[in-house]
Formats: structure tokens, sequence, C-alpha cells
């Protein structure tokens, strides 16, 4: 008994040499591989803004035309064109998942996973501030971490440096000895805040030694990532550009409220995001810090700095959802749920709604919602 060769089953396997579909095709993967140049450098410029897990799939559509294409031109069966665009398919899920797996490089908070907030001067009272909604912690010690409440991380705190005086107060090898004890801490973040306000105007080699600093943690922890904030504000709109390749976050900080205005300019908030877009820094990097304490009572008098009222706390998280999206965000922070003598009073912790409107309120209600 005699079989007939598939080959005479018809045209629905065998698509003829000069289909129009097969040449359509293969026009179009020529004209993606020509214009290559052109839109590769605009693709990577999205990914870097709004995250870089969209483009698998792109990818893998265009892997998967091409598939078609070549198996048309070529002659290749029905089930065999199938199966060539289920395994580029395939590939591409393949690599989003792992892409999108915790532990992976800090990016952008991926959907699925709980949006970060991480604020600052909380001592031992950070349950106070988690319930709240605040879930990552100012913490400056590894032992520190043992004592987070379940659900929250720790954010490492490694003292200041190039800020007043030109020099870290912790050595390399202390950090490198805090980098190998936390790293694998199932409560740590893996993030490092290395620096708060830096200034390359009174320390020039400030971009370097910070960036050096970075490529330490890099060594000894790779997916670590280390943390700095800076103001640009007037006096320093340069710093962002000095000091944008210097570490992998930045936090943006600008506080529109205060006494000279008798009020608040959110226009501050968009003044200083451009300006670091405008040094390169795409928004996957850029960490907003949000004002949450006035100058009223601190010990000095200094009263510059106002409390923000409820109706600007609200527009000023508008402003910054618009500018820096919460999906898109490494994390956010708030300055500042404790009190400081002589920067903050009164602070977070304060505002409850006695003495100082309920900002507590406020901030719990924004966090529930992000994280919907």
């Amino acid at each position: 008994m005699s079989f007939p060769d598939r080959r005479d089953d018809g045209p629905i396997d065998t698509p003829p040499k000069s289909s129009w579909l097969a040449w359509l095709g293969l026009t179009t993967v020529v004209l993606l591989a020509l214009a290559f140049p052109l839109y590769m450098p605009w693709m990577i410029a999205v990914a870097e803004s709004y995250g870089w897990s969209w483009v698998v799939p792109v990818l893998g559509m265009i892997g998967a035309l091409v598939a078609l294409t070549l198996c048309i031109v070529f002659q290749v069966t029905l089930r065999s064109t199938l199966v060539a665009i289920a395994l580029v398919a395939a590939g591409g899920s393949a690599a989003w998942f792992l892409d999108a797996l915790p532990g992976r490089a800090f990016g952008p908070v991926d959907g699925g996973k709980a949006a970060l907030h991480y604020t600052v001067n909380h001592s031992k009272n950070f349950p106070d501030a988690a319930k709240i909604g605040f879930n990552l912690a100012d913490v400056s010690s590894v032992a520190s971490l043992d004592a987070l409440p379940d659900g929250a991380l720790g954010l490492l705190w490694m003292r200041n440096g190039y800020n007043t005086t030109c020099e870290f107060k912790k050595s390399d090898d202390d950090l490198v000895k805090i980098v190998q004890e936390a790293r694998d801490h199932p409560k740590f973040s893996g993030i490092y805040f290395i620096a708060d306000i830096p200034r390359p105007t009174t320390c020039p080699d400030a971009p370097e030694r910070i960036a050096e600093r970075t490529a330490l943690i890099h060594k000894h922890h790779p997916e670590g990532r280390s943390f700095i904030a800076i103001s640009g504000g007037y006096y320093y709109q340069e710093e962002f550009a000095q000091l944008a390749d210097s570490a992998d976050l930045i936090g943006v900080v600008v506080y529109p409220c205060n006494t000279k205005l008798g009020g608040c300019d959110m226009d501050k908030i968009d003044e200083r995001v451009n300006r670091a877009l405008d040094a390169g820094i795409p928004k996957s990097r850029l960490v907003p810090v949000f004002q949450a304490f006035g100058q009223a009572c601190t010990v000095d008098q200094k009263n510059f700095y106002s409390v923000p009222s409820s109706e600007d706390v609200q527009k000023m998280f508008d402003r910054w959802d618009s500018l820096l999206p919460p999906e898109i965000r490494p994390f956010d922070m708030t300055y500042s749920w404790g009190m400081q003598e002589t920067q903050s009073c009164p602070s977070l912790a304060m505002m409850d709604g006695g003495e100082y409107p309920d900002l507590q309120q406020f901030f719990k209600s924004y966090f529930q919602r992000m994280n919907r």
C-alpha cells in the first residue's frame, strides 16, 4: 500500500511562491532591518522611562513575523510554520517571566509587587509609620533589619558623605563588610543610601567618589542599588548633570511649600524633575521626595518651610504622579516621619489631626490607592 505525498494535499500547506503575502512579509522584514538604527534608540529611550518588560513581547511579535515570513517564502508546511511561531512566542514569554522574577536588577515597580514607600527619622518607631503604609524603613545596621515588622523591608543608610565634608563617614572596608552581611537578608531591599544632598560645588570630586562607591557595592552585591538624594535647586542647577552617572537611583528633593511664598508652588516640582530628565536620567531611576514637614517649631526658629495643607498634599501627589507615575518608580520617599530639632518640626508623626492637620490620613489613603 502506498501513501500519497503530503505535498499533494492542496494549497493550504503549500503557499505559492508568488504569494503576495510572502512578498509583503519579506518586504516588512527588510524594512524593519533597514530602519533598525532609526527606531531602536527610540525603543531604548521609552523602555528606560517606562520599563523594559514591555519590550520583550514586542520583540517576540517581530520574531514571530520573521518566522512566518521565512516559512512562507521557503514553502514550509503550515504545521511547521505554527511550531516556529509558537517557539518564538514561548521564548519571549520565558524571557519576560525571568525578567519579572524577584531579585532582578532593581527597576520600576511591576504589577503584582507592592509599591515601596520610604520614610526617614523614625528611629525605633517604624511600626507607627507602618500603620500609615510605609513599608521601606530607614535602617543603619544589619541588626536593625531583624527588628522590622512583617511586610517591611529595610533601606540601609550608609552615613553621609561629600555634603559638608569631602569624605565618606564609612570607610570602604566598613561598607564591604555591611554589604556582605546584608545582601542575603530576607528583609533587605537591596538599596544602599550612600549620600544625602552631595555638593559637587563644595567637593569637586564628589561625582567620581560616589561612582566608585556604587561600583564597590555592585562588586559585592551585583543586584544591589545605590541611592543618593539631590536637590538641584536654584544655586545648584548643575547637580543632576554632575551626578547623573554616580548612583543607580536618584532622589529628587524639592519642597514646594514655604513661608516666603505663603503657600506652595507645585511648579517647582516640574522644574526639578525636568532638570533631572534634561541631565539624561530616565524616569525609572528617579525617586520622588514628598514634603511632610514644616519648621515652625525648630529650635532655631528658622521657620522657612511650612506645613502643606491637606489640599496642598493632594495637589503634590497629583503633580508627582503626572511626572513620575507610581508604576515606574523604584520607590517614593517622604521627609520626614520623625522630628529633627533644627530641620523638621513639625513632622508627619505629629500631623495626626491634633495640633496640626491630619496629613497622616492623606498619606495612608494615597498608599492604599496605589496598591489596589
